[in-house]
């Protein structure tokens, strides 16, 4: 059987043993071979909980395009060798989320079959659904079949058999999402050769009016991955700490099905550590900090919080502090920190939410969440309504 995996796409293999070959399911074992004939996994095999014949192979994540084999092997000998092609695009192989009917091509209609979904778990995720002969098909047709979730399934195929349902054949099938999306792949790391991977950077996808779209943290590789509408996006990486030497990537997203190329892109770029002076201001101060997330869980991203000094100018240990406002915006994730003097009050104000509360700097190291304290504060910016007596009307 040939196989189909995504690239960077978690792909669950599986081994039907219809000649009844393995007697002890802890003697199969699995090995996936690249075109150069080097073992690039050994995933574990575990016998699926409800169809005794059908073995599923651990999860592989295939990092490159090509050809690969899965050599599947009894007691130390290989009984079955299997091709896997590994490609770029999102094409699913069956519909996610709609009713589907799914054809045994080339029974004959005097038989008897059903079709059972069988998920990468190894569990049924679709009871048996029978099969009726359609003679226009050529074969068994079992109607109405919806897989809600993407991942890896194995259809197996049952024929009754004296007084049982008994499996005879399979199909793996791979169920992605709408073939609207493609699979695009990043890989975040430095300029050296070989690039020495940004593990742990965050990469933020925004679209061409800057708004946010989706982000997700890179492996230990540098790599991450998004399903994303063909289009032009910038991808950004974003690390508390961290400053990189280039930065905000034009990503071009391509329909694979009808262009030539692929939609992997390189985020190369290097990091510096922020670095600050080590000054003694002679006075103690606070951490402050606040996380902005909209009512669906995404970041808010680069808001303005202003703060505001309100206490008049005083000397703290030789230091003068004065009032002035500064102004600071939230990153890519929607968070913010800043440093104030302890004990001073100070206006605190989140334009584009409209909040604007006067609170005290705790007498504290931090960090706080200068949320809680807004939260607490009283509206010292109540709008007053003023009545406006009408002057007399005057005639002449």
């Amino acid at each position: 059987m040939m196989h189909q995996a995504r690239l960077n796409v978690a792909a669950n293999l599986a081994y039907f043993d219809t000649g009844a070959t393995v007697a002890d399911p802890t003697l199969l074992t699995a090995s996936v071979i690249d075109a150069d004939d080097t073992v690039f996994a050994s995933p574990t095999v575990t016998q699926s909980l409800v169809v005794a014949d059908l073995y599923i192979a651990a999860a592989v994540t295939f990092t490159a395009v090509g050809n690969y084999s899965i050599v599947w092997s009894y007691d130390g000998t290989a009984i079955a060798t299997e091709s896997v092609i590994v490609g770029a695009s999102t094409t699913t192989e069956a519909a996610l989320g709609l009713a589907s009917d799914y054809v045994l091509s080339g029974s004959l209609g005097a038989d008897t079959w059903d079709l059972q979904v069988i998920g990468a778990d190894g569990t049924e995720y679709v009871a048996p659904t029978a099969a009726t002969f359609e003679a226009a098909l050529n074969g068994h047709e079992a109607a109405g079949i919806t897989i809600d979730e993407a991942g890896d399934y194995f259809f197996v195929w049952r024929k009754f058999i004296v007084d049982t349902y008994v499996p005879q054949s399979y199909v793996r099938l791979f169920v992605n999402f709408s073939n609207s999306k493609e699979v695009v792949t990043c890989r975040a790391a430095t300029t050296a050769s070989g690039g020495v991977p940004h593990a742990g950077a965050r990469v933020v996808i925004t679209d061409s009016g800057d708004a946010y779209v989706t982000s997700e943290v890179a492996d230990s590789g540098g790599y991450v991955r998004f399903e994303l509408e063909v289009g032009t996006y910038t991808a950004s990486l974003v690390r508390i700490g961290k400053v990189y030497s280039v930065n905000n990537f034009t990503v071009a997203v391509i329909d694979t099905e009808t262009q030539t190329g692929n939609n992997g892109f390189a985020l190369t770029t290097d990091v510096l550590d922020v670095t600050s002076s080590s000054w003694d201001t002679g006075v103690d101060l606070c951490t402050l900090f606040g996380r902005f997330v909209n009512f669906d869980g995404q970041p808010m991203c680069n808001l303005s919080v202003v703060v505001e000094v309100v206490t008049p100018p005083q000397l703290l240990t030789s230091n003068i502090v004065w009032g002035r406002a500064l102004v600071y915006k939230t990153d890519g994730i929607g968070y913010v920190e800043f440093d104030l003097v302890q004990g001073i009050e100070v206006d605190i104000s989140v334009t584009e939410l409209g909040v604007r509360r006067r609170i005290t700097v705790p007498s504290a190291a931090g960090p706080t969440n200068f949320m809680t304290l807004v939260s607490a504060a009283g509206d010292q910016f109540d709008i007053v309504a003023v009545t406006v007596p009408t002057a007399p009307r005057r005639t002449l």
